[in-house]
């Protein structure tokens, strides 16, 4: 991602076969674009759509987070949802 310019990019397209693998890049690429720091109550990551299991940090795993839990760059957010909520989910984090 690095030598294609990712840190120039206005958008990321991830289109592969396995959807797990396609939010793993959207959100890894997410990690080079211009960084915001927010809370995860900021966030407000709550619908009956989708759910955020785990953010990994370094190489831990961070379950049962708080809502003052804040997002740096590096964490991966590992979440389950359907195909249409998918996309709620990634507006509401859009902004890390």
């Amino acid at each position: 991602m690095i030598n294609a310019g990712i840190e120039r990019a206005h958008g990321v397209f991830a289109v592969t076969n396995d959807e797990a693998q396609n939010m793993m890049i959207t959100f890894t690429a997410r990690q080079f674009t211009e960084y915001h720091a927010r809370s995860l109550w900021e966030l407000s990551l709550r619908s009956p759509e989708y759910i955020l299991v785990a953010i990994r940090v370094g190489r831990d795993w961070r379950f049962n987070l708080q809502n003052d839990f804040e997002l740096q760059p590096g964490h991966i957010l590992v979440a389950k949802a359907t195909l249409a909520s998918r996309y709620e989910f990634e507006a509401a984090v859009g902004g890390i």
